[in-house]
């Protein structure tokens, strides 16, 4: 199993807009649960701390909501974390395991020296197996690219690679040229992760 503990940056900061944020992270959590349905081993929980919790069986749902958060201008810190599970409740944030505790490591190590500056990391924990460690690093390889991208791009390339949007949708999505849309897609950051999400 992979679990992810998306922490909201600054969050604090954020309190006049609190209202609007929840209901983007809301927005994007009913995605999830709609698109990703069979992946996702609970439901994804939206914490009174502002994190988001998501248990799944394959990468993909925790690279579409880290996509969907960069393209709603959502910044998160993201740990993430495989290994077995104990299935408590319906909600993520109510279920335990190795892969939540690893998961948790992983977004506290965010605060050391040597990570300072990343969105993200990754730990292996008890029980995981080759699909739990193949699926741990093909999300956390898909959202460092997604990170590295300008924000436009992110945003083209969530509407393109997701949704099958053409250029012309996307260009009147966000009032721009056909022109301006077609240049920012072309990159191997938007190529590539399309081809691995199939």
């Amino acid at each position: 199993m992979l679990a992810a503990i998306f922490d909201l940056i600054r969050s604090r900061e954020l309190w006049d807009r609190a209202e609007e944020i929840r209901g983007l992270v809301r927005e994007g959590m009913n995605m999830v649960e709609k698109r990703w349905d069979n992946e996702l081993v609970a439901r994804p929980a939206l914490t009174a701390g502002d994190s988001v919790e998501l248990l799944v069986r394959d990468w993909r749902p925790v690279t579409f909501f880290f996509h969907y958060s960069l393209a709603s201008n959502l910044k998160f810190r993201v740990g993430l974390g495989a290994g077995r599970v104990d299935v408590v409740s319906e909600f993520a944030d109510e279920c335990d395991g190795p892969a939540f505790w690893s998961a948790r490591s992983a977004l506290e190590s965010l605060d050391r020296r040597e990570a300072r500056g990343s969105l993200l990391n990754l730990e292996v924990g008890e029980g995981a197996d080759a699909r739990d460690e193949e699926s741990l690093r093909m999300a956390a390889l898909s959202m460092a690219m997604l990170a590295e991208m300008p924000d436009r791009r992110v945003a083209y390339c969530f509407w393109r690679i997701w949704f099958g949007s053409k250029v012309g949708e996307i260009a009147s999505r966000y009032g721009v040229s056909k022109g301006n849309v077609s240049k920012t897609l072309r990159s191997s950051g938007c190529f590539i992760l399309s081809r691995l999400i199939g």
